[in-house]
């Protein structure tokens, strides 16, 4: 089985090899939560896609102007990385005391592929200025930084204010980290998505084609040219209705324990398989042996042989 997720990489030149053997073995293929579309792949990816188990995208506007993707039965479905964080760490936010400031790199200061545009980020800064000149005093604000190139100009700034400055090499970090906040504003959709994951709402400043994939975080969008007043009252508005939405969310059983992870073509053959598995179980005399084809089902749920997975190599 092969699983391919992320962006933007996974129909690049660099991955043609990894097609071509899909392709000569037969390899069953899962697409799930991709977020980037080519107008026209070659044709082996398109034959691909076309004999997927499952396809989905995780913005919707992927999808227009796609036909390709859409013969192939593409869907779309929030990002999977909505449900990255552990079940039991979800928040249940009844105020909003403590906000993340995710710090943007212009790009004067980093590389292409983890910064924003100078204007972008020189915007977003004055916003938070004047957030932290006048709202310090009833909340508490910390910075994050996802790229280690963002540090010193991170530090620079939060420290004007004597902001704490979280960042770490290992991404099972920042669970923590975002863990801590009652809000994330942010123009990463990496941080809206695990703060989102974590049940903390997000403001989200998009600056390129994968914002919508924050829609399916459900982030406040903001343009980054927003007057500070429009801002302010973004924040305002959510920090009033955070405590009734957890309150309603609290009569709800958790999604995740109620809608099945496995798309129903999955569900299905998944089925089977573990019908097959049990039999298989029920044959054997050892008790040893039954729990180890026991623990093979529950790591394995696709029956697989391998898996390969393409994740994008950028920070965003």
């Amino acid at each position: 089985m092969a699983v391919v997720a992320g962006s933007p990489e996974w129909t690049t030149r660099r991955c043609y090899n990894f097609f071509e053997h899909v392709v000569k073995n037969a390899t069953p293929v899962v697409i799930l939560g991709v977020g980037s579309l080519e107008a026209s792949p070659p044709p082996f990816v398109r034959e691909v896609a076309k004999k997927a188990r499952f396809f989905s995208v995780r913005s919707e506007d992927l999808l227009v102007d796609r036909d390709w993707a859409r013969d192939a039965g593409a869907v779309y479905l929030p990002c999977p990385a909505l449900l990255a964080a552990d079940e039991k760490n979800e928040r249940k936010i009844d105020a909003v005391r403590r906000i993340a400031l995710v710090y943007s790199a212009p790009e004067r200061d980093s590389i292409r592929a983890n910064s924003v545009a100078n204007e972008v980020a020189d915007a977003i800064l004055a916003l938070y200025r004047r957030l932290l000149e006048t709202r310090s005093e009833r909340v508490e604000f910390f910075g994050v930084c996802h790229y280690i190139d963002e540090l010193p100009g991170a530090t620079r700034f939060f420290g004007e204010f004597g902001v704490p400055v979280f960042y770490s090499y290992d991404a099972a970090d920042y669970e923590e980290i975002y863990g801590r906040a009652d809000l994330t504003v942010s123009a990463r959709v990496h941080a809206c998505g695990l703060s989102a994951s974590l049940g903390v709402p997000g403001v989200f400043f998009g600056t390129d084609a994968r914002a919508g994939t924050c829609r399916g975080f459900l982030s406040e969008f903001l343009d980054y040219r927003v007057d500070y007043r429009d801002f302010e009252r973004k924040i305002d508005r959510i920090a009033e209705e955070i405590a009734p939405r957890n309150a309603e969310r609290s009569t709800l059983t958790s999604p995740r324990s109620t809608v099945s992870p496995w798309p129903k073509r999955l569900t299905t053959a998944r089925r089977r398989r573990k019908s097959r598995k049990r039999s298989a179980v029920a044959s054997k005399r050892s008790t040893q042996s039954a729990a180890l084809v026991a623990s093979t089902r529950r790591s394995r749920p696709f029956g697989t042989t391998f898996i390969i997975v393409i994740a994008s190599s950028a920070s965003r």
